[in-house]
């Protein structure tokens, strides 16, 4: 089992070299994809699997369960291998070619075109969902910090608005999308025009506010990491100045997570950190072979979403809601909720065997689409826009497969996406009718 979790590993480094542009560091969708894959979960799946964490929090509950480990180290490398042949699936089928011109699409000019309604319509729809989001929350943990709250009743605070929002969840899910959409485009307007200074300024900051007023981390990542390959995407060099700033803005808000959410001195926080990344992203899918192993496997009956009502014999938990409750009770009395890790755990959990050699290669099927549809667009600000959120917007694969086998986000991105192009196909007739 060794042997081929190590040549799929190898493999998978070949593959992504090819599809890269033949380089293992070009900044674009596929290598932020690869390379935080790399991070999130390969090198926690081998520090695992060694055994030199065996007495950490985590990994106690299965240390001695030598087949969880061998399947769960498998599982996240083959994981990683499946999607990259599912990419290549595309690129054959729509290019006939193996590898991604990335090349070509950055020695694309970007065009400014002016649509002021364009524009207009995404303050409208981002200020709006994010002023109701705001306000369904309040007071949010980030704003009880800023009172003076003990860390305990802001941790209560975080579970009650994390897992249990009273709003609509569709306007909560716009909010996060498009407040961060409008950060982006302003960005791009004023990186490539020198215009709209104080709008995007205004953006970004309310961006930040409510990706962090939950006390969450990811989303804020996301987001900066969405504004370092707008920057990319739109100049075909790197100024490394910028990104060193900006890695720079995501440490001390880390730190600062840490410190006043968490309750953290500064002599835990690295190996808090430490263990976050490379320990309790990777944990899931050795659950999940201890434990599915001998259990029933729950087929479509934790989707949440009403598409699958129809296959649903029972509502159950979630993979990774039942893994706190079994393994880490403690950690539920402290307002965890969930184990969330790599995609693949609920991929096994859900569908057995079958869903750990299908479901890697159904992901890297709908990443290489999203790809190639926007690297054959016109690179447009908007295009951009919404090719960088997508590119950073790549979590879901450190977390769920419910979430990536039938996925609100995108849907909704390419619906408003659409909606866009229409809009300035109105635009452009109605200046040549003029």
């Amino acid at each position: 089992m060794l042997f081929i979790t190590v040549f799929l590993l190898v493999m998978s480094f070949i593959i992504f070299y090819s599809l890269n542009d033949n380089s293992l560091f070009k900044i674009n969708y596929i290598s932020f994809l690869f390379w935080m894959y790399i991070v999130f979960g390969v090198f926690g799946a081998f520090i695992i699997y060694s055994g030199v964490v065996d007495e950490t929090y985590f990994v106690q509950a299965f240390y001695n369960n030598n087949i969880a480990k061998q399947w769960g180290m498998f599982s996240i490398i083959y994981g990683l291998f499946g999607i990259l042949i599912g990419i290549i699936i595309v690129n054959i089928m729509v290019n006939k070619s193996f590898s991604i011109k990335w090349t070509k699409y950055y020695d694309k000019e970007i065009e400014i075109l002016k649509s002021k309604k364009e524009l207009l319509f995404l303050l409208i729809i981002a200020f709006i969902s994010s002023i109701y989001y705001i306000y369904m929350i309040h007071p949010s943990p980030l704003y009880m910090i800023f009172l003076g709250y003990d860390s305990f009743s802001v941790t209560i605070r975080r579970n009650e608005v994390t897992e249990f929002f009273d709003g609509v969840g569709i306007i909560k899910g716009i909010s996060i999308i498009f407040i961060q959409i409008l950060a982006i485009y302003t960005f791009l307007y004023y990186f490539n025009k020198r215009k709209k200074i104080l709008l995007f300024l205004i953006s970004f900051s309310l961006a930040s506010y409510v990706l962090l007023m939950t006390g969450e981390k990811a989303n804020f990542i996301i987001f900066v990491f969405s504004i370092i390959l707008s920057y990319v995407y739109s100049v075909s060099k790197i100024n490394f100045k910028y990104i060193s700033f900006i890695f720079m803005i995501i440490i001390f808000i880390i730190f600062f997570m840490y410190i006043f959410i968490m309750n953290s001195d500064l002599n835990n926080i690295l190996f808090k950190i430490n263990e976050r990344i490379f320990i309790a992203q990777a944990i899931a899918p050795f659950l999940s072979f201890d434990y599915y192993i001998n259990h029933n496997f729950i087929y479509f009956n934790s989707m949440e979403s009403s598409i699958f009502k129809i296959f649903n014999e029972e509502k159950v938990q979630r993979s990774s809601e039942l893994f706190m409750t079994h393994y880490y009770p403690g950690m539920r009395e402290q307002g965890g909720w969930n184990i969330n890790g790599i995609y693949i755990h609920e991929a096994f959990s859900n569908f057995g065997f079958l869903g750990l050699i299908l479901a890697p290669i159904y992901v890297g099927v709908i990443n290489g689409l999203i790809i190639q549809f926007f690297i054959k667009q016109k690179k447009t600000i908007l295009n951009v826009t919404f090719f960088s959120y997508l590119s950073a917007d790549i979590f879901s694969i450190l977390t769920s497969f419910n979430q990536l086998l039938f996925n609100t986000k995108v849907i909704i991105l390419f619906l408003f996406l659409f909606l866009f192009y229409g809009l300035n196909k109105i635009n452009v007739k109605e200046k040549n009718a003029k």
